[in-house]
Parts: structure tokens; sequence; C-alpha cells
């Protein structure tokens, strides 16, 4: 008679959606790092931006320059004139609709992020030329 030691535990399959280009990830516990603001999230790999999941674990206490983002370098070969920064501005905007107060948005590329935050009977936009920014969450 054949009997079972030990049944293989699967790994539970983890599915989000890429802000950036929409794509449908599904991620494994391994693949998970802590990233942007200290947050936990996946890189996507068909446009290589940060996606933030959704975590159980407290985020990590902000610690000078590890858990803050960095706007590229003043030598960035991708510096963005005004034009160009504001397509991004145009773009958190548009999500803008989509946040409950409290809640923000964020963009960017090369030397320039844009966070749009969104409060009670307000909305802040905020445009970062080469700037270190870290979020704590409560």
């Amino acid at each position: 008679m054949i009997t079972v030691k030990s049944k293989i535990k699967s790994k539970p399959i983890n599915e989000c959606v890429c802000d950036e280009c929409g794509a449908e990830l599904r991620y494994e516990q391994d693949d998970v790092y802590v990233g942007l603001f200290g947050a936990e999230g996946v890189k996507c790999p068909e446009c290589g931006n940060f996606v933030f999941i959704d975590s159980d674990k407290p985020r990590i206490s902000p610690k000078f320059p590890d858990t803050f983002y960095h706007t590229e370098a003043e030598d960035s070969p991708c510096k963005l004139n005004d034009e160009e920064i504001q397509t991004y501005v145009d773009k958190v905007i548009k999500h803008e609709k989509e946040l409950k107060p409290g809640q923000f948005t964020a963009c960017g590329t090369g030397d320039v992020m844009v966070y749009l935050f969104k409060y009670g009977n307000e909305t802040e936009i905020v445009v970062s030329k080469n700037g270190w920014s870290d979020t704590i969450s409560h």
C-alpha cells in the first residue's frame, strides 16, 4: 500500500496590475522586495516599473538613503523640460478621480518625480527634480 508522507505545498500565487503599462502580473513571495518609500513591491518585467503590492507587514522605518526614492542625479541623460514635465502632471491628474482622500499617486522619469496627494477638499501636486522622498504609513 502506498501512503503519502507529506504533500507538496504549492506556493501561493499573487496577482497585481502594473500602473504604468497595464500588464497583469503573477508573482511569488520570492519576487517581492522593499523598494519605493520602503514599501513592498515587484518589478514589472514589461516596463521595469516598481509595482506596489498590498502587504500585511508594516513597512520598515525610514532610513536615509535606503528607504528613500531618489530621482536621477543632476548629470542624468534624461533631463526633462517644462513641456515634458507637464505630461507627467497631466498623468497624475488623470488618476486623481480614482483616489480617495488620503491617497496619492506618483510618476516620473529621469531627474523628475511628480506626486499628487488627495486630501478632503483639496489636491496637492509636487514636482521634484533630483529629489529624495520617503513616506511613513500608520
